[in-house]
């Protein structure tokens, strides 16, 4: 199914509404009502408007058309010229995760750029398209997949980082990914209670991290290694809650050098060196129950 955009464009009552923004440094949530196959929002009859009602209205009203909105500069730009070449770019613009979204939220963040997050869920998989607009430019592209697991919690799967200046043609960013891409993550079933990770980011050697996860999906240990030394994290579990971690870091020069970091944040321990060989546990040991069960 394809979305008409000719004849829903936000983006021409965007750029023409003559709208007053309301001055905030606080950010602003707007949530719009899930609708398949559409983008437009039926106005609602105002009642006698307060304050955040007129803050909620005057953000509404200058909406683009994947529900993302222009800066006061944009929108009341003189230069008409200016304004005919920007609805020529964006009136092509299609997210990514199709043209069937199930949902949108946008928020107007502190630093005054704007993060739209498009859903589209299909079976199993929840999609995301997450967008973060300078002005009326769009400069990064988060595109995510994630799976339910058992337990009614979602995964990443998958999720592609994309910054620059041209990110509004999807052929453009397919023919040059990797101008643009900067940071790519791969999540992978390696067999029961397995999987691996595919980390690369713009500039560094891709970093590949094994799991070994509980009957549920959730991690309860991970080995990961690189150039300089071998970490292996044993997550530490209060019956299903995630307490912390316990990462013993193996240098490759001196591997008999070897020393454990201790992540409690709810006990207040945040990255404590320790030896467990010389200073034995740190904390109750029923907090490994899980990795003992399934290990």
């Amino acid at each position: 199914m394809t979305v008409e955009i000719q004849n829903n464009n936000l983006i021409a009552r965007a750029v023409s509404a003559p709208v007053r923004p309301a001055q905030s440094n606080v950010a602003q949530v707007i949530k719009q009502e899930e609708k398949p196959d559409t983008f437009e929002k039926k106005p609602v009859a105002p009642k006698e408007p307060s304050k955040t009602s007129k803050i909620v209205n005057g953000i509404l009203s200058t909406v683009l058309l994947i529900g993302s909105f222009f800066l006061p500069e944009i929108i009341f730009s003189r230069r008409a010229k200016a304004q005919i070449n920007m609805l020529d770019k964006y009136k092509n613009f299609k997210p990514v995760i199709g043209d069937i979204i199930t949902g949108q939220k946008q928020e107007l963040l502190k630093n005054g750029k704007i993060k739209t997050t498009l859903e589209s869920i299909k079976g199993k998989f929840k999609y995301n398209e997450i967008l973060i607009m300078d002005g009326a430019k769009i400069k990064q592209r988060i595109i995510t997949k994630k799976e339910q697991m058992p337990n009614g919690k979602f995964i990443l799967r998958g999720m592609k980082s994309y910054k620059g200046d041209n990110l509004v043609d999807n052929a453009e960013i397919d023919k040059n990914e990797a101008k643009y891409l900067v940071k790519e993550f791969k999540r992978s079933v390696l067999k029961n209670k397995q999987c691996s990770t595919y980390v690369k980011r713009k500039g560094k050697e891709a970093e590949i991290t094994k799991y070994f996860t509980g009957p549920k999906g959730e991690p309860v240990l991970r080995i990961r290694e690189n150039n300089k030394q071998k970490e292996n994290t044993v997550f530490l579990y209060a019956n299903d809650i995630c307490v912390g971690i316990d990462r013993q870091i193996v240098p490759k020069e001196n591997p008999l050098n070897q020393y454990n970091l201790l992540t409690i944040p709810k006990a207040g321990i945040n990255q404590k060196k320790y030896n467990l060989e010389v200073d034995g546990h740190q904390y109750d040991e029923r907090l490994t129950q899980k990795l003992r069960e399934n290990y």
